[in-house]
């Protein structure tokens, strides 16, 4: 079995199977760092081509900002003079050792290296092996989580049923469905109040495969205990594994999603200009509620503070699974779609069909063309 953390942000798998004889590997990939000012000609085509605005012209200067960069080659690309300079950058570090019997691999991204999240779990993806693998996902709904479940033979969705769970699961359906992943369902803290998980696992069609139920003993954290669930006979740990191995040895039908309102019920969008005075010139203070893990209460004390002054401006940054609102039950005063992504063709009168974008093409064909494998998603 191989067992991979793919929550390269925050892994914590090695906390319970305590792997020995690791080993690290350090990922670099090539990054712009720079421009050769004796070939140069200052036209700002690799500005235009940069969707993420990590590259700038200004008087007749090239500024890259390596944060901001992608690592998706449109500048060298559109460079007329080949100009830009690349050099190698760490994105993320890469562990492997050994649980037993249970081969185990896991990332570490680098810090201020958020956009390489995708990039760092490909690279982990390549220890894929013959048998079973088990993914272990990051939560949301984002690029990562995407990056983790797409080509996997079953996505598993692990939930509770509080109204915090209810939500999130409701977008992780939507995004596994998405991606033509027809997810089951692991029910934690099952003796909670489930009337309303079980209506909704109904009416989308949803297979819960088992259930752990709400033991106090069970968060019992023992470093390096793997077998802590199997010592509860209440839970049947064998029986859940077997239904999942079971479910992905064969090709799922994917259910239409049902409709949903994944926010507020019965909702009125009145359209409204807000005033944007910048608080009359003085910056407002600001207040930032973070944990590094999910679950901890950072909603719960961001909705407790916002009571103690109406005058407050609250604002839920989890974009991935924003949920503030299921406590404040706001009235909606604008709503709209936003796209931070551009859809690429090809201006045919324009094209000289000189073929520089083949060899992308062909190297994501032969990656599906991979062997054949049993890969298992775990998402929380």
């Amino acid at each position: 079995m191989h067992y991979i953390d793919c929550d390269v942000e925050e892994p914590n798998g090695h906390l319970f199977l305590n792997p020995k004889n690791n080993q690290e590997e350090v990922i670099r990939l090539l990054s712009p760092a720079g421009v050769d000012d004796a070939k140069c000609i200052k036209c700002g085509k690799c500005s235009e081509a940069c969707h993420y605005n990590a590259i700038a012209v200004v008087k007749d200067k090239v500024l890259f900002f390596k944060e901001l960069c992608h690592l998706c080659g449109a500048c060298q690309i559109v460079c007329p003079v080949d100009a830009i300079i690349e050099e190698e950058r760490s994105i993320g570090t890469l562990r492997h050792g050994l649980s037993g019997e249970i081969d185990f691999h896991d990332g570490l991204l680098a810090t201020a290296e958020g956009g390489m999240s995708p990039r760092l779990i490909r690279k982990l993806k390549t220890y894929i092996s013959e048998g079973i693998n088990i993914l272990d996902s990051s939560p949301g709904t984002a690029c990562p989580v995407v990056e983790t479940i797409k080509d996997a033979d079953l996505c598993v969705l692990v939930t509770d049923p509080t109204p915090f769970g209810m939500h999130d699961l409701k977008l992780a359906v939507a995004m596994a469905r998405s991606l033509k992943k027809e997810p089951v369902i692991i029910v934690n803290r099952a003796s909670y109040n489930r009337l309303d998980l079980e209506e909704y696992c109904q009416a989308q069609q949803l297979e819960i495969v088992g259930e752990i139920p709400n033991d106090r003993k069970l968060p019992i954290f023992i470093p390096g205990e793997t077998s802590l669930l199997m010592k509860f006979p209440s839970i049947s740990i064998k029986k859940i594994a077997a239904r999942i191995i079971e479910s992905a040895k064969h090709e799922r039908q994917v259910k239409k999603l049902a409709e949903e309102s994944y926010f507020f019920q019965d909702r009125q969008v009145i359209k409204k200009s807000l005033e944007s005075d910048e608080m009359h010139g003085k910056r407002p203070k600001e207040v930032v509620i973070i944990s590094g893990k999910g679950g901890t209460g950072k909603t719960s004390l961001a909705a407790s503070l916002s009571a103690l002054d109406h005058s407050m401006v609250i604002a839920d940054c989890d974009v991935d699974a924003a949920d503030l609102h299921l406590i404040l039950k706001p009235k909606i005063k604008e709503s709209g779609y936003f796209s931070g992504g551009v859809n690429a063709k090809i201006i045919q009168e324009k094209c000289t069909a000189c073929g520089k974008w083949v060899m992308p093409v062909i190297w994501l064909l032969k990656k599906r063309l991979r062997k054949v494998r049993l890969n298992i998603i775990l998402t929380r």
